[in-house]
């Protein structure tokens, strides 16, 4: 009896590790799951909390799903295979593939051919709708990150939110003009040989700035910014530097901006902080006024004795003189 106790215990024992090692939470060689909001056409990356959950919102993707709406199965599915270029059901290349289910896959926006200078740039400018067979179509630079960081067995979502596109919101995308000689590049693209590489966005009106100590001033008031495309980004700017507005002085501070194809700008402009004028109160003016006018009389004081002690010697010399002339004739 007494062995067959030790024996349940330690079965017991063996259970109960094994359900607590069932629950452990997030596999920490997949440090990240993907939402897809098939409703929004946008993409949520999430990543591990302390707690070994998927729950913190990481990293938000503008994407292009299905045109027809079932061709993107919605469930819960873990990726497969990756392909650096990959042929596509309709003929076209994609970059960077990384396989969800059957043949519903993460990639760039379609190419002509299996060469980066042959993207099917109307198909591009399609991105943020309904648009592919299928798979979930990205900018380079966002399925070359789920490439790189997403390992086979990654867990992805697939839902419709008609309200909201997730918790980091959908990032802005532009259009490429279809004049633009660029066209046939995704702009996002980080080869060494893409032509947009060449260009960065334009920051105008970052002059330098005063004000005085202890107001607030607006540093983005007549500053402007525009992306590689030349669309307008101005609500993308921000301030950087460090300044105490209750400290004169002059701060070096900086204008930033990043575009939505990741392209980067900056521009310096000085900060001075003056002084502030303290004003002259009335007690202080009655106070100066009385300090002047004792002053002044004390001067006055002092000019009078003096005069009196000039006319009382002119006034001895005098009668001296006198009793000597008078001495002298008579």
């Amino acid at each position: 009896m007494r062995l067959n106790k030790i024996v349940l215990f330690i079965f017991s024992f063996i259970f109960m590790c094994i359900i607590e090692t069932g629950v452990a939470g997030a596999d920490e060689s997949l440090p990240y799951t993907i939402k897809v909001n098939r409703a929004k056409n946008c993409i949520t990356v999430y990543a591990i909390d302390e707690n070994g959950e998927y729950t913190i919102p990481y990293k938000a993707m503008i994407c292009s799903t299905g045109l027809n709406k079932d061709s993107t199965p919605v469930g819960v599915f873990t990726t497969t295979d990756k392909y650096d270029w990959n042929k596509l059901v309709d003929g076209s290349f994609g970059q960077y593939c990384t396989r969800i289910v059957d043949s519903v896959m993460f990639h760039s926006l379609p190419y002509f051919a299996k060469e980066k200078n042959r993207l099917e740039f109307q198909e591009f400018n399609k991105l943020g709708e309904p648009a592919s067979l299928g798979c979930v179509r990205l900018l380079v630079t966002d399925a070359k990150w789920i490439f790189d960081n997403c390992p086979p067995g990654t867990v992805v979502e697939i839902y419709d939110d008609q309200v909201s596109p997730g918790p980091l919101g959908k990032p802005v995308f532009k259009k490429i003009p279809e004049d633009h000689p660029y066209k046939d590049w995704d702009p996002s693209d980080d080869d060494p040989a893409n032509p947009w590489k060449t260009l960065t966005p334009v920051i105008e009106g970052a002059t330098d700035k005063e004000m005085v100590e202890g107001e607030s001033l607006n540093f983005l008031n007549g500053v402007t910014a525009k992306d590689i495309l030349g669309n307008d980004i101005s609500l993308l700017l921000k301030t950087e530097g460090d300044y105490d507005e209750k400290t004169p002085g002059v701060y070096d501070l900086k204008y930033t901006i990043t575009d939505s194809f990741g392209y980067y700008a900056e521009a310096g402009f000085k900060l001075t902080i003056k002084q502030k004028e303290v004003p002259t109160t009335k007690a202080q003016t009655e106070t100066t006024t009385v300090a002047i006018s004792e002053e002044s009389d004390k001067k006055t004081d002092e000019k009078s004795v003096m005069t009196v002690a000039i006319i009382a010697i002119i006034t001895l010399l005098a009668t001296i003189i006198i009793s000597v002339w008078m001495k002298n004739n008579y």
